[in-house]
């Protein structure tokens, strides 16, 4: 599998036209006739694999994970033939009372709840790995795993890595519902996930750069009043040039106002996320089709029970 985007732009375009390295971090790419319809027409592509390529390429397009271009290559390759589906496996199914396992969350009050018999279906999901930087006094980086369903949205943190064991499989364990998302969707929602789980983080953070950026701006304070101080006592020393003294407390004091705006910009707490991966896991979950009447008004939906970290979810359809 390539190991970046950079590198399955190569390896796919190369398929489909002719690929030319230009420049660091763009490509050029002469398409055969038949594949041109499925890029809007075009004979010829340049891409741009970073913001700043892009920005010195204006007509080349930016490919990076969640853009529509992602999502044509992956159409084009289906429609080729060229894809391979990753299965999940030995995950231990944890079937029946998928509805009692759920029930909370499916409450709604002067409905009458009907629950269809119980069955297991595959679910396609996106799983993004995040790079989250805080930088302020100090630059402090982690990663955080999200994974998107693409038929229903849900999504999830409650994942462990040595848990994700893909291999390729030619049996399907039941069937497969529609999906409702696309990569790009699914990137959406879990970029606002995380922003939200990280948004919980920022006010401790900002509260010990607070603390920090005071006594530093305090300590510096105190040695540039004390210079100030010493150049005050020199002005009734016998000979001594009072214009002179007073330019060096102005110059004095305007270096303590550019020390201190330093220490503050310094303080600031910056929050940066960035895709570092992308896989796409498929496997089976418990599902209990429900029917929810209030009325002469029917929704139908989900009660869906995921074995691998232990939730429980309802989804309309």
């Amino acid at each position: 599998m390539p190991d970046s985007l950079e590198a399955l732009a190569g390896r796919f375009f190369s398929t489909v036209g002719v690929v030319a390295a230009d420049g660091y971090r763009t490509m050029e790419v002469l398409l055969d006739e038949a594949a041109q319809p499925h890029f809007g027409g075009h004979d010829y592509l340049r891409l741009a694999f970073s913001p700043e390529a892009a920005r010195e390429h204006p007509d080349a397009e930016l490919l990076t994970h969640g853009s529509p271009l992602l999502d044509t290559m992956a159409r084009v390759a289906v429609h080729r033939g060229s894809a391979a589906h990753f299965y999940l496996g030995d995950v231990q199914r944890s079937t029946g009372r998928t509805l009692e396992k759920v029930r909370d969350q499916i409450r709604l009050p002067g409905h009458i709840l009907e629950a269809g018999e119980e069955q297991v279906l595959l679910f396609h999901h996106a799983l993004f790995r995040f790079r989250v930087t805080f930088t302020g006094e100090e630059r402090e980086e982690i990663f955080r795993d999200v994974m998107v369903d693409l038929h229903t949205g849900w999504s999830t943190f409650r994942l462990q890595e040595q848990d994700l064991r893909l291999h390729g499989s030619t049996t399907a364990a039941g069937r497969e519902l529609g999906l409702a998302l696309c990569l790009e969707g699914a990137f959406r929602e879990a970029v606002e996930k995380l922003q939200k789980d990280m948004a919980g983080q920022v006010p401790a953070r900002e509260e010990l750069l607070r603390r920090a950026c005071y006594a530093e701006q305090k300590q510096l304070t105190e040695h540039y009043e004390a210079m100030v101080a010493r150049l005050e006592a020199g002005k009734a020393r016998k000979g001594a040039d009072p214009e002179r003294i007073e330019a060096k407390i102005s110059v004095t004091r305007a270096d303590r106002e550019r020390r201190l705006q330093d220490i503050e910009k310094r303080c600031r707490l910056d929050l940066e996320i960035a895709l570092a991966q992308l896989a796409l896991v498929t496997y089976p979950k418990a599902v209990a089709p429900v029917r929810l009447q209030q009325g002469k008004e029917a929704k139908t939906g989900l009660a869906v029970w995921d074995s691998l970290v232990r939730e429980g979810y309802f989804s309309l359809l």
